[in-house]
């Protein structure tokens, strides 16, 4: 790709499609530990549910206490392990992401595992579930195309249900709700993967231009911070080469010959070297 290719590419805001996986993998170490952090924020919650109400001994209650320790809290362990040692962005994304929608199910299934839900309760649940989309979008840094995905199918999921359970008039408030946390929740998310692009395409153009100005291990090294760059060699030999006609040679080629003159010349002088082992 050249300079030219690259301003090119910038102006117009696209992404050269070579670079995705490139991408993919920056975006995933650049929020590793973001992410890291945010499990283990979800899992202390999620272990804390429902203390609030401890000694409620009704049979709602012990029954949503069944349900989100004895099958939704193991599982969510296991997600989160899972997720937390990933090295890979790819499975990381698709282990959060049936981790956000697992949660979700659960949430809405325990809103209407009793006969007596009522329209608070199912706020309550909308609550949570925003709590989760914001959480997924933000907290856990998911690709944008990922968290669209995901956030919208929970809404949708949930709207059925809701619409269906607490007819029109009762559910489309806690619809409404959901519908814009959703849409913030997606705007989020957005904004987090467009800041990361423009950072990821601006290391790389300034790799790019280091490594057409400097040989690769010189600007690997400087870009690793070394400071200052040098090396010490017990034995050195220095070749001194006078090309005779150089000046008048160079006033009668074009600047392409000249460069491509002198690159044959000093690859012959480099051959050479290697050649005696000097």
């Amino acid at each position: 790709m050249t300079y030219y290719k690259l301003i090119e590419f910038n102006r117009s805001g696209k992404f050269p499609k070579e670079l995705n996986y490139e991408f993919r993998e920056y975006f995933f170490k650049r929020n590793f530990r973001y992410r890291r952090r945010a499990l283990i924020g979800i899992l202390i919650v999620a272990a804390l549910f429902g203390l609030n109400q401890w000694g409620d001994t009704t049979e709602q209650y012990i029954t949503l206490l069944k349900i989100h320790y004895l099958l939704y809290f193991p599982m969510l362990c296991f997600l989160i392990l899972l997720a937390y040692r990933s090295k890979s962005s790819l499975w990381s994304e698709l282990l959060m992401v049936c981790m956000v929608l697992f949660t979700s199910g659960v949430y809405i299934a325990m809103e209407h595992v009793a006969p007596t839900s009522s329209e608070s309760e199912a706020s309550q649940t909308t609550v949570v579930l925003t709590v989760i989309v914001m959480a997924a979008c933000t907290a856990l840094r998911l690709r944008f195309a990922t968290a669209m995905v995901s956030t919208w199918l929970l809404f949708a999921t949930y709207a059925l249900i809701s619409l269906a359970v607490f007819k029109l008039s009762n559910g489309i408030w806690n619809v409404c709700a959901l519908l814009m946390a959703c849409s913030v929740a997606t705007i989020g998310a957005w904004a987090i993967e467009r800041g990361s692009r423009e950072m990821f395409w601006s290391n790389y153009c300034a790799d790019y231009m280091l490594h057409n100005i400097l040989p690769p291990a010189i600007a690997e090294r400087l870009k690793d911070g070394q400071r200052p760059i040098c090396d010490e060699f017990e034995d050195v030999t220095v070749l001194f080469a006078d090309i005779k006609g150089f000046t008048q040679l160079a006033a009668t080629i074009s600047a392409g010959d000249l460069v491509d003159f002198l690159n044959r010349i000093f690859l012959g002088f480099d051959q050479l070297v290697d050649k005696h082992c000097l």
